[in-house]
């Protein structure tokens, strides 16, 4: 199970300003630890995280992070809709938050969402 992804800060920025391929292995990547962290949650009646690290060309100092906090509903809905807008946008908010601190602080920052168990 990947609980922790390594995004370089080109690919996020990248990934924020939808310029594909990028965008969709991005998107992949996050999709694919939720899915895994989403059921494992529900099947070990504890909340599971997955930490996005954005990674700035030779960055060793930890900065700042931020929490994306959901539910087994809302990350439901943001995987597979019908409107996954409400949690695209929560998600796409805080990476461009953390890219932003990364780029002008030159620390890695992150991104942790936090799936509940129910």
């Amino acid at each position: 199970m990947v609980d922790t992804l390594n995004l370089p800060l080109q690919s996020a920025n990248e990934y924020l300003w939808q310029h594909d391929p990028i965008a969709s292995d991005v998107q992949s990547q996050i999709d694919t630890a939720l899915i895994e962290i989403k059921q494992s949650a529900l099947d070990g009646g504890v909340s599971k995280t997955v930490t996005v690290n954005i990674v700035p060309d030779g960055a060793t100092i930890t900065g700042q992070s931020a929490v994306l906090d959901w539910s087994q509903d809302q990350c439901q809905e943001y995987l597979y809709g019908p409107d996954s807008t409400t949690g695209q946008v929560q998600l796409n908010n805080r990476l461009d938050t953390m890219a932003r601190s990364a780029g002008s602080q030159y620390e890695i920052t992150s991104v942790v969402i936090r799936v509940a168990a129910t």
